[in-house]
């Protein structure tokens, strides 16, 4: 697990009071940055160019002269291809002296909150000199069993954020930040079924028990990776490895659902503990054989048990053993029986 770094020195302000912090990003998809490189080429006498980045450049539109980035304005279109111009100054002013500052407005009762407006999640530590009444806040809201509710004017926006306590201890105890989604920014779904989409009792019923059977008592996210990425990280250091090495792409599933209930049947069946199944195995064959007896005749019966083959013991092979009589010998099919 990756050390959280800090991005951001935001004060949380209350009545009177003041904390200075340091913002660490909790969470983040872990992803990979390609960038774009010209395709390599090799002429008549083997020299091979290309393989290099590629810059982008900044174009006016109309006149198709290069911009530099520092000397453009910020445009918003309210229509097309009507905008208002606004500067950096200009919208820096619009942030108010509140800028990177969390003002707490109220304390709510530690209730769970709808997944659907958290949209990112943070860490907040003391800054210098600021443990005292870091840890003073933090220790209210857990013994208060409150979470506080608070905007956080940062980079040209009010982010809405709730500051939950956590931790393992006193010791330990710390602020978790989520901010929110705004109630006009969370969409909403209704989606109409038609009356054939309707599950059978029977489907409901064999449904609950593959559910019954894949059931854990606790979700346990260490479980789980991104095997994706795994697939990606693997990919990069055999190139690095052998860079003419191909990476070849994986076959996609072609399946399609065509009988449900057929469906969670055969997906019962793969859930089942692995069973003690018959394979056939031939016999050794042996120096001699009896005249007009053939090599296929006489079989071998072997035990299939979680995945390998528990081959039979000398008894097994022959006379009787401790669980009852030998196994007989089994003629084999000729082709096309």
């Amino acid at each position: 697990m990756a050390a959280a770094r800090s991005c951001g020195s935001p004060t949380i302000s209350f009545g009177l009071l003041s904390i200075p912090t340091k913002l660490y990003l909790a969470a983040a998809s872990e992803s990979f940055s390609f960038n774009m490189i010209t395709p390599l080429k090799e002429d008549a006498e083997g020299n091979v160019s290309g393989g290099n980045r590629v810059k982008q450049k900044l174009i006016d539109a109309v006149t198709g002269e290069e911009v530099q980035k520092g000397d453009c304005d910020r445009g918003y279109e309210y229509a097309k291809d009507q905008f208002v111009i606004f500067t950096d100054e200009e919208l820096d002013s619009l942030a108010g002296e509140k800028a990177n500052s969390i003002e707490l407005v109220e304390f709510a009762s530690d209730t769970v909150f709808d997944p659907l407006h958290v949209e990112k999640a943070y860490y907040l530590a003391p800054d210098k000199g600021a443990e005292k009444a870091y840890r003073l806040l933090v220790r209210t809201l857990e013994k208060t069993g409150k979470v506080a509710v608070g905007k956080w004017y940062s980079r040209g926006k009010d982010h809405l954020v709730i500051l939950v306590p956590a931790g393992k201890d006193s010791a330990s105890l710390h602020l978790t930040m989520f901010q929110m989604y705004y109630a006009n920014e969370v969409r909403g779904f209704e989606y109409q079924f038609s009356d054939k989409s309707e599950p059978t009792e029977g489907e409901v019923e064999m449904a609950k028990m593959l559910i019954s059977k894949l059931s854990t008592k606790n979700f346990d996210v260490k479980k789980y990776n991104d095997e994706f990425a795994e697939r990606i990280r693997s990919a990069i250091d055999a190139k690095i490895a052998d860079p003419e090495q191909e990476v070849k792409a994986g076959g996609k599933s072609t399946a399609s659902v065509v009988d449900l209930l057929a469906l969670l049947k055969a997906s019962l069946e793969q859930t089942e503990p692995a069973k003690v199944a018959p394979v056939v195995m031939e016999k050794p064959a042996t120096p001699k054989k009896k005249k007009g007896k053939k090599a296929s005749e006489e079989l071998t019966v072997a035990r299939m048990v979680n995945g390998k083959v528990d081959l039979p013991t000398g008894d097994d092979l022959g006379g009787p053993g401790p669980k009852g009589p030998g196994l007989k010998k089994t003629k084999g099919k000729k082709n096309g029986e």
